[in-house]
């Protein structure tokens, strides 16, 4: 069964129920925060929930720890993006950037750009939704750099300039899907967090 996550007030997922177990158990994920399963259950805190027993015996976090440790994670996670984009591009052949004939698309209004507000980092994207709710929960329980890494790698996610134009396809409360309409990924179409899809 697949879950949504809030720690505090930001909500993210769906999510496999074996990856928040991993969580717990390593310690990544625990007391203070609240699960909702995908079929639109009610949020319960996590210590009433199905994966209560896998909770250690820890304190429950202090808000002003979350707020440095977000900090932290999301430069890191900002780090991984610029080094998994620096790998995939010395990993693709020139083949690999071609991308299908202009027949094939069809394409959306160009509405968007996605950016990071306040930023001069371009935005990791991922070509499944599945990807990127891993990422936002790995990321939120604090895992290590060479963790996020391998995390992106697996799921091909991949960093887009800022500012890439882009045509909506579709969104739900916490992701955009679209598809990119210029640089070395025209053509692609790629799943990036809501907020980091401006519309124009």
């Amino acid at each position: 069964m697949r879950w949504f996550v809030m720690v505090g007030t930001k909500a993210f997922g769906p999510i496999e129920g074996e990856l928040i177990a991993e969580f717990l158990r390593d310690g990544k994920m625990g007391r203070g925060m609240f699960v909702r399963d995908e079929s639109g259950g009610t949020w319960q805190p996590i210590e009433l929930s199905p994966f209560a027993a896998m909770l250690r015996n820890e304190r429950p976090p202090k808000t002003e720890m979350i707020k440095g440790v977000a900090v932290v994670v999301i430069v890191a996670a900002a780090l991984v993006s610029v080094v998994t984009l620096l790998s995939h591009r010395t990993e693709r052949s020139a083949d690999d950037l071609i991308p299908p004939p202009a027949t094939a698309l069809v394409a959306p209004a160009l509405s968007c750009r996605l950016t990071i507000p306040g930023s001069t980092l371009g935005p990791l994207v991922f070509p499944e939704r599945e990807g990127l709710a891993a990422f936002d929960a790995a990321a939120l329980a604090h895992m290590s750099g060479a963790s996020l890494k391998s995390l992106v790698t697996s799921y091909g996610g991949f960093v887009v300039e800022p500012g890439t134009k882009c045509g909506d396809i579709d969104s739900d409360p916490f992701y955009a899907h679209v598809l990119i309409a210029e640089g070395p990924f025209i053509g692609a179409t790629v799943w990036a967090p809501l907020r980091y899809t401006i519309s124009r």
